[in-house]
């Protein structure tokens, strides 16, 4: 084996994308009262509700463990919640204050147990202010790093015990805090003997440093795809650039093998679908995202949003909203136009109750946001999402047609202005599954005011684009 199979970057298991923000000096109060409420064993394991919006986070340091505090706000009950968790991810619970919590005392915190993330010595910052998105069933579901503030990393939130991903999530994030803390001399804790026998310890450093100098730091690791009982394939997003890091272990679950692969080689697009596709929506559109390539699809190391695409309606300079409207949803050409089905099919999922955001804000709590997913005869399924909050018109287990409106555009989810969210792949779950380059049936495209009707068409990001027949229900 040589050093490229090892040259496998697993400081990253900091999945999706926590946008770090400068530093803040607001901190949260937690009295003793609070902490020994909030943080005990009924608390554990409770879920996230989706009406949750997060508002900040802090982190702190204590006895040499980082503790991470999200502040978030209930709308339903008009309460403050603060979710705590340890270094890795998990949970450890929250308290509830009808009042915003402002400043935190660090010794006033108490937890009823003892996390195991570790020694966090070499960690230099305790405290400051970020964005990180949830799953809503979950813990963080994603980070990103920044070299000015602390890191917070975090196994993915839909991998639990009884998870087949979850053995290999458990062993690559122990190899990630080795080297994203410089503990170099620990990367090799859970390697068999095969592979130590092939990398020394001086060999491992070298070769992690290497590749950080070469690719930069690791920006997301997307989800799984599981290839036998003892591999697994993530995407990797580093700052410049997407790979595919395959990892195997053996019956032990120690790495027996890690190998870096160029993106497309490691995770070839499946074959074109048989769905036959109309596109979201009536009238002209912009296409906002989308394409296939890491520069045109915002959500490209996400294997089953990978070719997803984003709608909005733009003028021809590339405005989306009315003159002073860029903070108000209502302002924005897209914002409460007709969403209609792509296909023929069944509904198969319905989440109606997200609120919408404010124009350049996202929902940390929902990626789709108010969304719909729709199985086709071809075991196909369609997720319509960043859909306007109760605006929703059909049901699960509801069969719709094709061009049949569905719901209104809005602007939840992980959307920064009003439009609509789409992507197809080839399974129900919205984790762990896989997508599609989807193409449209006679789509009209214009380019410098002419358009051209094409029969089969892929969007690509900034281009005009509408639905050139029509059928009655339209």
């Amino acid at each position: 084996m040589n050093k490229t199979v090892f040259m496998s970057v697993l400081f990253l298991i900091v999945i999706g994308s926590l946008h770090v923000e400068a530093a803040s000096q607001r901190k949260l109060n937690m009295s003793i009262e609070d902490a020994q409420r909030a943080i005990s064993d009924e608390a554990m394991g409770s879920p996230f509700p989706a009406d949750c919006k997060l508002l900040k986070m802090s982190s702190m340091k204590l006895e040499g463990v980082y503790y991470h505090i999200f502040i978030t706000y209930l709308k339903t009950n008009q309460m403050w919640r603060s979710l705590v968790f340890d270094n890795r991810g998990r949970f450890m619970g929250y308290y509830e204050t009808v009042e915003e919590p402002m400043d935190v005392d660090a010794d006033a915190i108490v937890f009823s147990s003892v996390s195991d993330a570790g020694d966090a010595s070499g960690f230099g910052a305790v405290s400051g202010t970020s964005l990180i998105e949830f799953d809503v069933n979950g813990p963080p579901d994603t980070a990103d790093l920044d070299e000015d503030t602390y890191s917070f990393i975090s196994s993915p939130g839909r991998d639990r015990p009884g998870d087949p991903a979850f053995r290999f999530v458990e062993v690559t994030q122990r190899l990630i805090d080795a080297v994203y803390y410089g503990r170099y001399q620990r990367i090799r804790d859970d390697f068999s003997d095969r592979a130590q026998e092939k990398l020394s310890a001086e060999q491992a450093e070298e070769l992690f440093r290497n590749l950080r100098e070469k690719f930069g730091r690791v920006r997301n690791l997307g989800d799984p795809e599981l290839r036998g009982g003892n591999i697994a394939v993530f995407p990797v997003s580093f700052r410049k650039g997407i790979l595919g890091l395959k990892v195997t272990l053996n019956e032990q679950d120690q790495i027996d093998e890690l190998s870096l692969l160029p993106y497309q080689m490691a995770f070839p697009d499946l074959e074109q679908h048989k769905t036959m596709l109309t596109l979201p929506f009536g009238g002209r559109w912009r296409t906002l995202w989308g394409g296939g390539t890491e520069k045109t699809s915002r959500h490209f190391s996400d294997r089953n949003r990978q070719h997803a695409l984003e709608f909005v309606i733009a003028d021809r300079y590339g405005i989306t909203h009315q003159k002073d409207g860029r903070w108000k949803a209502d302002q924005y050409y897209a914002y409460g136009r007709p969403v209609l089905a792509p296909a023929d099919g069944k509904v198969v999922q319905v989440v109606r109750e997200v609120e919408d955001n404010k124009p350049g804000t996202e929902n940390p709590f929902s990626r789709f946001g108010n969304m719909v997913v729709i199985e086709h005869a071809t075991n196909e399924f369609s997720v319509i999402g960043h859909l306007m909050y109760d605006s929703i018109t059909v049901n699960t287990g509801d069969v719709v047609k094709v061009r049949q409106q569905i719901a209104l555009c809005g602007n939840s989810g992980d959307s920064l202005q009003p439009g609509i969210y789409y992507h197809l792949q080839d399974s129900p779950r919205l984790q762990n599954s896989r997508g599609y380059s989807p193409v449209f049936q006679s789509v009209l495209v214009w380019k410098r005011g002419r358009g051209t009707v094409e029969d089969l068409h892929e969007p690509v990001r900034g281009e005009y684009i509408e639905q050139h027949t029509l059928t009655p229900e339209e």
